[in-house]
């Protein structure tokens, strides 16, 4: 918008662009100020969790030294940075292409995970990222935290998810993420993925991450939660659901089939509800109590050529990582977002 701004030559849509850009300016401070006062609610009280999570840049495996890399295809080590802003204490939630893609499904996977290897009594969760559409900002992670709040397994009775602002997203992960950079930018080699998960665990000498790796068990799929809801594409005042504009998405158990939404980070505006409940005879199913299973009876494996691009890269890799490679399987399936997941993803730009 700032480029816009900057390029028009009229007098009277520059001054147009200049009132958006500082409307732009003010909601992205306002989220900023708002994840500052949540973070000191969640110091002064036991009951109330303040989370932020962020994708971390794809690491390639094998990092080599070397300019034939270039004209190679990489496996991509996925790194899911949460960042717990009461303690400081960073986790990366970590895993390889091979494992997992990193669709939606994914990230509410490793969210799940975090919660597992965090202790906490909270019953309110509050959570912040970007708001990638793909990845973040749908019904997939809808349904996730409807999960959340209805599962006797999850303390949290209440979730609230807010988005930061396009283009102003910096969160306390992209601090963590420097620590890692920082490191990678030191080390000449990573033959395999278990040595980018020594780095990131040694990467700090204070505070230290906690890295979760990832299995492929470890992956769920939110699909029978979907099924017990309609996804609805109006709310209760009949207008339309607009995902592309929620700022805060709120999630609570006494209404097991809601999500309320507000359009800012603004206290006073009046929830949004959207009424997930299907329209049927008898007592709706509990989604607390759902199973999530695995989200694929098989890890994806790599595209063909990608694996015959990593292999032919082993002259340059010690013998003794030649196993971890020559053991991997390959996909003709496509292993990134789904499409649907996809389209959300480029159309997220076209936000306000």
């Amino acid at each position: 918008m700032k480029v816009k701004t900057d390029a028009a030559s009229d007098p009277s849509a520059k001054s147009q662009l200049m009132a958006q850009w500082e409307l732009h300016k003010r909601k992205a401070e306002r989220a900023y100020q708002e994840l500052k006062e949540d973070t000191a609610r969640a110091k002064m009280s036991v009951m109330l969790d303040v989370l932020t999570f962020d994708l971390q840049q794809a690491l390639p495996t094998p990092m080599l030294k070397t300019s034939v890399v270039f004209y190679k295809r990489q496996m991509w080590v996925y790194n899911l940075g949460v960042h717990d802003c009461k303690s400081s204490k960073g986790f990366m939630c970590m895993w390889e292409e091979s494992v997992a893609s990193r669709g939606s499904q994914e990230i509410g996977s490793c969210l799940l995970k975090c919660f597992q290897h965090r202790a906490s009594s909270a019953t309110h969760l509050v959570l912040y990222s970007d708001s990638c559409g793909g990845q973040n900002r749908n019904i997939n992670l809808a349904c996730m935290w409807l999960h959340v709040v209805a599962s006797d397994d999850y303390s949290y009775t209440t979730v609230d998810h807010k988005f930061m602002v396009s283009g102003h997203s910096y969160l306390p992960n992209d601090r963590d993420f420097a620590s890692i950079e920082n490191m990678k930018r030191k080390t000449q080699h990573i033959y395999v993925p278990s040595q980018w998960y020594e780095l990131v665990r040694d990467c700090r000498r204070q505070n230290p991450f906690e890295v979760v790796r990832m299995k492929a068990e470890d992956f769920r799929s939110i699909n029978p939660v979907r099924l017990c809801i309609t996804n609805r594409k109006v709310n209760t005042n009949k207008s339309k659901v607009q995902w592309l504009k929620i700022r805060w998405a709120r999630f609570e158990k006494s209404e097991p089939f809601q999500m309320k939404y507000r359009f800012s980070h603004n206290d006073l505006e009046p929830w949004k509800i959207l009424n997930l409940k299907k329209r049927q005879k008898g007592r709706p199913r509990n989604v607390g109590q759902i199973t999530l299973p695995l989200l694929r009876e098989n890890p994806p494996g790599l595209k063909k050529n990608k694996l015959t691009d990593i292999l032919s890269l082993l002259d340059y890799v010690p013998p003794v990582y030649h196993d971890y490679y020559t053991q991997l399987s390959f996909s003709s399936v496509g292993d990134e977002c789904s499409s649907e997941e996809e389209s959300e993803s480029e159309t997220d730009e076209q936000e306000d």
